[in-house]
C-alpha cells in the first residue's frame, strides 16, 4: 500500500508537469505571432502533394458522403493501390496520425478506400489502423499493412515512447490539481474525470454474440472493456450495467447497420454523450446536448450553459467551426485549455467533441478523452492538427453544472 501510494503521488507529480500549468501569456503572444503569418488556408498540417486535389484526411471519411465511391467495385477494377504516407513517427503512445489509401482505375480515377481497406499484418501492441487513422499502443516500431482485394500497401509506423495514462487519470481523481479559470473547481473536475474514467474502463462479458462499430464480431464470453460506441441509445454507466443485466428483456444485442458499413449496438455512448455523461448532464431525452448543441450556445454569449474557453471570435451565423473562426485565435486559445474542459467541431453533416484530460503547453500537446471507433479511447494530439481541424475549445459554466452535481 505504501509503494502504491508513492507511485500515486509520482504519478501526480508528473500529471502536473504534462499539464504544464505555468503562465500562458508568452504562449499566447507566441501564437498570434505565428498564425498570424500565415493566411486561413496555410495551415502547417498537408496532405501529401501528389493526393492533394483528390484526397481529404480519412478522419473525416466516417462523415462524409463520397458519391464517387462504388464500394461494390472489385479490386480487379483497380490498377494501383496507393497510400498517402510511407512512414509514421509518434512521439508516445496515445498519438495519432491519419493515412489515406486510394484506388487508382484503369481510367485515372482515384477512390478513397480508407474505411474499406482490410488490415493483413499489424503489430496492436505498437500500433493499430481504423478508417485512415494510425493510433499509437506502445514503443516500437511496426509496419502496418492494407489490402483492398488483391492490392496491398504497408506504412511503417515507430511509436518512440509509452507512458501509462491510465494510471496518470487514477493519480488525477485521488488529489486535486490546479485548474485554469475557466474550467469547472477543482474537486468537481476530479468527479468528471472519475466518471470519464469509468466508461473508458467498465468491464462487461459478453451474454451471446456482439457486433462492434468496426462490424467485428465478438463471441459469447468475450471480456469487453469500455462503453461501446452507439448513437441509438446514450447511457451512463450505471444504466448500461442495468441494460446488460436485463439483456433479454430490453434487446441489449441487436444492432443497426449504417450506410457506411459501421454498426451501431442498442446502447453505449457518442463523443457528445460522454461529454455529457462526464459533466453528469442527461444523456438522452430532451434536454440532452450534441455537437450541434455546443456550438449553438458558445456562439451565444449570453449563454447560461457553455462558454468558449479563450478570447477567439466567432461569427454569429457560422454553421460549422471552419466558417466561424480565426485559426490563429482559436491556437492561441488552447493554451487556456485544462483538465475537464471539451474542444467541439462542427461541419457539414456532422461534428466531433473531445474532452480534455492534460494540456502540455510546453511541447503543445493535448491528451484527450473521445468516443471514438469501437469504445472510448485515449488520443494526443498537437496544437497544430486541432487547429487544421478547426477544434473550438469550450467548457460548462459553473453554475450551469452545479445545476446537475
Amino acid at each position: 500500500m505504501k509503494y502504491l501510494k508513492e507511485k500515486m503521488c509520482m504519478l501526480l507529480v508528473l500529471a502536473l508537469l504534462v499539464t504544464g500549468l505555468g503562465s500562458v501569456e508568452p504562449m499566447v503572444a507566441k501564437a498570434e505571432e505565428t498564425w498570424k503569418q500565415q493566411s486561413e488556408d496555410d495551415v502547417p498540417v498537408l496532405v501529401s502533394d501528389c493526393f492533394e486535389d483528390v484526397l481529404g484526411y480519412a478522419e473525416y471519411y466516417f462523415y462524409y458522403d463520397k458519391p464517387d465511391m462504388p464500394l461494390a467495385v472489385s479490386d480487379s477494377d483497380f490498377s494501383q493501390l496507393l497510400i498517402s504516407k510511407s512512414e509514421i513517427v509518434l512521439e508516445t503512445n496515445t498519438c495519432i496520425d491519419y493515412v489515406d489509401v486510394v484506388g487508382v482505375t484503369a481510367n485515372g480515377q482515384y477512390i478513397n478506400l480508407s474505411n474499406v481497406v482490410d488490415v493483413v499484418a499489424e503489430d496492436e501492441d505498437i500500433a493499430t489502423y481504423w478508417d485512415g487513422r494510425i493510433y499509437g499502443v506502445g514503443e516500437g516500431t511496426t509496419e502496418i499493412r492494407l489490402r483492398y482485394g488483391s492490392l496491398e500497401v504497408g506504412v511503417s509506423v515507430t511509436v518512440k515512447s509509452n507512458f501509462d495514462f491510465e494510471a496518470m487519470v487514477q493519480a488525477m481523481i485521488s488529489g486535486e490539481e490546479g485548474i485554469s479559470s475557466y474550467s469547472v473547481p477543482g474537486p468537481e473536475m476530479q468527479d468528471v474525470m472519475t466518471r470519464a474514467f469509468e466508461m473508458d474502463t467498465v468491464e462487461w462479458v459478453t451474454k451471446q454474440e456482439f457486433i462492434l462499430n468496426d462490424g467485428t464480431e465478438v463471441a459469447l464470453g468475450t471480456t469487453l472493456q469500455g462503453l461501446p460506441y452507439t448513437q441509438e441509445n446514450r447511457c451512463t454507466v450505471k444504466e448500461f450495467e442495468t441494460f446488460h443485466k436485463n439483456w433479454e428483456s430490453n434487446k441489449f444485442y441487436s444492432f443497426e447497420r449504417q450506410e457506411n458499413g459501421h454498426y451501431w449496438c442498442k446502447y453505449g455512448i457518442d463523443c457528445s454523450g460522454f461529454i455529457c455523461a462526464a459533466w453528469n448532464l442527461p444523456v438522452s431525452g430532451k434536454y440532452t446536448y450534441g455537437t450541434s448543441d455546443f456550438w449553438r450556445e458558445i456562439k451565444d454569449e449570453n449563454s447560461t450553459k457553455f462558454e468558449k474557453v479563450g478570447d477567439y471570435k466567432i461569427a454569429a451565423n457560422a454553421t460549422t467551426t471552419s466558417g466561424g473562426v480565426q485559426q490563429h485565435e482559436i491556437y492561441a486559445s488552447y493554451q487556456y485549455l485544462n483538465v475537464g474542459d471539451a474542444v467541439v467541431q462542427r461541419r457539414s453533416g456532422g461534428g466531433h467533441a473531445r474532452l480534455v484530460m492534460t494540456n502540455n503547453r510546453n511541447t503543445e500537446m493535448i491528451s484527450f478523452y473521445e468516443a471514438y471507433g469501437n469504445f472510448p479511447t485515449i488520443i494526443t494530439v498537437s496544437y497544430d492538427r486541432l487547429t487544421y481541424d478547426y477544434y473550438c475549445p469550450f467548457t460548462i459554466k459553473t453554475d450551469f453544472y452545479n445545476q446537475y452535481n
